[in-house]
């Protein structure tokens, strides 16, 4: 999609104790940032995703998978930035791309997967709120 997500990145720098015995960016603790990339984008529209996605409330992980094409290591600066948003009735895909601030290239992505479900289980509609950021996040296509 040409669309860009008219939200400001999310930047964090790797702390050493997520680092693994290599000195790279833990797999887990990647998950952990991509996670507070989103809650960063959608906090910039007035959405609270903290607690949309506490247990009991409309939206539970459904899936994740992430690529590192380059590690990330000890004292690198990040910068997270949500680039997409597949929507369907009951479930959510948001793209995520890593950044090393000192590169001008990803060295990560990322696809996180949300299904809207009742306390009971069943799967019911995204909730209003969340259809109506959706709408406001996105900026003109930007043409290259």
């Amino acid at each position: 999609m040409s669309e860009r997500w008219a939200v400001q990145p999310y930047r964090a720098r790797v702390r050493y104790a997520e680092c693994d015995a290599w000195g790279e960016l833990q797999p887990f603790a990647l998950y952990a940032l991509f996670d507070a990339a989103v809650a960063h984008a959608f906090g910039q529209l007035g959405v609270d995703w903290r607690e949309m996605t506490k247990p009991g409330h409309a939206l539970r992980a459904g899936g994740v998978q992430m690529n590192v094409s380059m590690p990330m290591t000890y004292d690198d600066e990040v910068d997270f930035i949500v680039t997409d948003v597949r929507m369907e009735n009951t479930s959510l895909d948001i793209d995520v791309h890593a950044q090393q601030a000192s590169r001008a290239f990803g060295t990560a992505s990322a696809v996180l997967s949300f299904v809207s479900r009742s306390e009971g289980g069943t799967l019911q509609s995204l909730p209003p709120e969340l259809t109506a950021a959706l709408d406001r996040i996105r900026a003109p296509a930007v043409a290259g």
